[in-house]
């Protein structure tokens, strides 16, 4: 999968075929071509294994699909760039890298590709885990996010294919998200969907339906009722025709006059089981998966997003650390964000009670983008963070929130204090950056209760860190 250099990219794509000539390949003609009638019987890996980028021809999105599963699946081809010459399903569209329409697109797409996978790790790319996969897909694909898609022959009704085909089963792949959430790898970009999933077997299959409020049956129907105001009686109103009249069948009055006679009350429907009336009836949610009948109260809601990578994750993959997420500190001496975020609300919960606590927030941000930094640079700046640690009391804490930026938390600081470290930061700058020094970090800081109120949330702490 991964050429040596002698080998241009262009003279290893392989166009693929699948069923019938269609006229969406013709645009591909100088690419080394297979014909394929069916995918269930290919050996991708046979096939593919020379080869540096495939692109898919077919008229039928399910033998699209099942390829591209195929390829995803395989340990030493998940990660080859995959493209189509033409519409397809959406399921297609998240497990390849998208529809091209010119070869010199295709090159140079399966180029920019090959070359972020060259600056991961090779040890996690030859024994990559399931979280690794998908964090290292998105990092070699930097316009691409984790979307679902609509699976109504799955119980969940959402699904996720990229995270099913790296995860080694269903299970594993409905827990993964969470994780890489909780440790702060991918957070949401956008809310796709709501769903509430049965409190039972977690199928979000369900079948909302009216029932009788006293005996919860089924069978109940809409029904007018009359209330006679002689006796009280009120019963549906087939109860009180008479042949050619209306007649309370308990006392005998006679009905000429609505209003005067009777009345119409509220009750509009009757259960056909126990004959109780009511004006609405009870809903309950019936799971199509587990047959079980729920309350929707009881009912679980589950939020459906659209993932993104993380600057922490950016940082994570491509220096090795996916495997450190569930310690407090690293080796490093940068903290988790759960940990950051605790002692930050930790700190705000003592400025509260006590009038006299304080503490300080800073934010140190290399404004130079990655891609403009030679490799000495992009050394210097990471032993320049880690060596501000150095810098650090025993007490303050370090949360490296992206390649790019750190976050320290300095308690029992206020505004001066927070004003001497930076101070001594930009120093230290300026000996281990000697290319640029300290003209191109940008330092935003805060202090507690002196620029935001105690009342003040953690997340919006954090918030204003970012946006002052």
């Amino acid at each position: 999968m991964y050429p040596e250099q002698q080998h241009s990219h262009s003279e290893r794509i392989l166009h693929l075929e699948i069923g019938a000539s269609s006229l969406q390949g013709r645009a591909f003609t100088e690419l080394s071509s297979v014909r394929l009638e069916r995918t269930d019987s290919i050996d991708v890996l046979k096939v593919l294994s020379d080869t540096d980028a495939v692109l898919i021809t077919s008229p039928d999105p399910r033998e699209t699909e099942q390829l591209l599963i195929q390829i995803r699946q395989n340990e030493q081809l998940w990660a080859m760039p995959v493209f189509l010459s033409g519409a397809s399903s959406q399921k297609s569209n998240e497990l390849s890298d998208g529809v091209v329409n010119t070869l010199t697109e295709l090159q140079q797409a399966a180029s920019h590709i090959h070359h972020k996978l060259a600056e991961l790790p090779p040890q996690d790319m030859q024994m990559p885990t399931a979280e690794f996969k998908l964090c290292a897909y998105l990092y070699s694909r930097p316009e691409k996010t984790v979307l679902p898609v609509r699976a109504l022959e799955q119980s969940e009704l959402w699904r996720y294919p990229l995270v099913d085909a790296f995860g080694t089963s269903k299970e594993r792949s409905q827990t993964c998200l969470s994780e890489l959430e909780l440790r702060g790898l991918i957070h949401p970009k956008r809310l796709i969907d709501r769903v509430r999933d049965c409190a039972s077997c977690d199928s979000a299959q369900l079948s909302f339906i009216d029932v009788c409020p006293d005996c919860q049956n089924i069978d109940i129907e809409n029904s007018q009722f009359f209330h006679c105001f002689t006796c009280g009686h009120v019963a549906p109103e087939a109860n009180f025709i008479r042949r050619d009249s209306l007649c309370c069948p308990q006392c005998e009055a006679k009905f000429r006059h609505i209003g005067v006679d009777y009345d119409r009350p509220l009750e509009e429907y009757r259960c056909r089981n126990c004959n109780a009336a009511f004006i609405e009836g009870s809903v309950i949610a019936r799971c199509l998966s587990c047959d079980s009948s729920n309350h929707p109260e009881w009912l679980r809601s589950r939020r459906v997003n659209e993932f993104e990578l993380t600057g922490r994750a950016l940082y994570a993959v491509r220096h090795g650390e996916m495997h450190t997420p569930t310690e407090l500190v690293d080796d490093s001496q940068f903290a988790s964000p759960a940990y950051f975020t605790q002692m930050v609300d930790w700190l705000l919960s003592l400025a509260k009670r006590y009038s006299d606590e304080n503490f300080s927030l800073l934010s140190i941000t290399i404004e130079t983008p990655p891609d403009q930094q030679s490799t000495a640079q992009a050394q210097n700046n990471d032993v320049f963070f880690k060596r501000i640690a150095e810098l650090t009391r025993e007490t303050d804490l370090i949360h490296r929130l992206s390649a790019q930026t750190i976050w320290i938390l300095l308690p029992k600081n206020n505004s001066k204090g927070r004003a001497d470290f930076e101070h001594q930061t930009r120093q230290l700058a300026e000996k281990l950056r000697p290319d640029s020094g300290h003209n191109d970090l940008n330092f935003v800081g805060l202090s507690v209760p002196e620029d935001l109120p105690a009342s003040y949330t953690t997340a919006s702490v954090l918030r204003a860190l970012q946006a002052i």
